[in-house]
């Protein structure tokens, strides 16, 4: 591992169209509020174990009460209205912007912490908008982000959130955002460059710590996208609770199958990490937060800005 101060001090030639994001339930909630909130900038999001944007409205009670045990008393379409405010305010992105993004669903049948007709949600949340959905919504999994290989038992829910499930969900969500991608084999050599970069670089007002933010976080570089040899992509994957660098150190960025599809791809993989905090005893996203939801949020903007330094280094 190479550790470095900033994030990515060579230049890399990312094509600007093929930015995406996915994450695992409090990271799938912040993936697709990044992805609404830029959506100019995003073509595509991958959604394990998710809600739909906007779902917690700005508390912690509805997030657990309503979006995670009881989906089905989620108000869709006014989730849907919210976003076309924000839109018309100027606080998030133009929502034609989404049209034609490519939306990529997993929801395990056994999940027990984010129930199953969240994926509904997200669907009628997203087909709104135009884009082109994918899912995989029977697989016998419980709450994990799923994996060929690597993992605990897929219909065992704890552990570190990942499954191994005999299906390669970091594949099959890049593939579907990207069309036309190599699938990695068991013995997929990763030859690029596996970094820890320093997040704190991108909180200019305080310290990553005030926002639940880990003073670092990991990349993957891949070969063929080393000293600026190539035209690559762009994918930023946002862990669940419970997975960050405290509790598991590398494994959710190295055990859950994007590097291998990002070394044989061209694809640029970022990890932003959280830490736990007093409120925040599992180091969770805080997807509930009112200003998490527009340009104004800090972590948000965090993202956006670290999105910027690679684009335009």
């Amino acid at each position: 591992m190479i550790i470095i101060l900033l994030l990515f001090s060579e230049e890399y030639n990312v094509a600007l169209n093929t930015v995406s994001v996915s994450g695992i339930s409090s990271g799938a909630a912040m993936a697709t509020q990044f992805h609404v909130a830029y959506s100019q900038f995003v073509m595509g999001v991958g959604l394990v174990a998710g809600v739909p944007y906007y779902c917690a409205k700005g508390s912690s009670v509805t997030a657990i009460n309503q979006c995670m045990e009881n989906p089905s008393r989620v108000d869709v379409p006014s989730l849907i209205a919210q976003a076309n405010t924000y839109a018309s305010q100027g606080r998030i992105s133009a929502t034609v912007n989404m049209q034609g993004d490519r939306v990529f669903i997993f929801h395990g049948a056994l999940d027990t912490a984010v129930l199953p007709y969240s994926s509904t949600n997200i669907r009628q949340f997203y087909a709104n908008f135009g884009t082109v959905i994918g899912d995989e919504l029977t697989l016998q999994a419980e709450h994990c982000q799923p994996t060929e290989d690597y993992g605990g038992e897929c219909d065992q829910r704890g552990g570190e959130y990942i499954g191994r499930c005999g299906y390669d969900g970091a594949f099959h969500i890049l593939d579907h955002i990207y069309g036309g991608l190599t699938k990695p084999s068991g013995s997929t050599p990763l030859n690029g460059e596996f970094y820890l970069f320093d997040q704190s670089e991108f909180f200019y007002v305080s310290d990553p710590n005030t926002w639940g933010m880990d003073s670092e976080g990991f990349a993957y570089v891949p070969s063929g996208c080393l000293a600026n040899q190539g035209t690559c992509k762009l994918h930023i994957v946002y862990h669940g609770c419970s997975q960050n660098r405290q509790d598991l150190g590398d494994t959710f960025a190295t055990k859950t199958g994007y590097n291998e599809v990002g070394e044989l791809n061209n694809i640029i993989m970022i990890y932003p990490q959280t830490v736990k905090g007093l409120n925040n005893m599992y180091g969770c996203w805080d997807w509930w937060s009112y200003n998490l939801y527009n340009h104004y949020g800090e972590l948000i903007v965090m993202i956006w800005v670290m999105l910027l330094t690679i684009l335009y280094h």
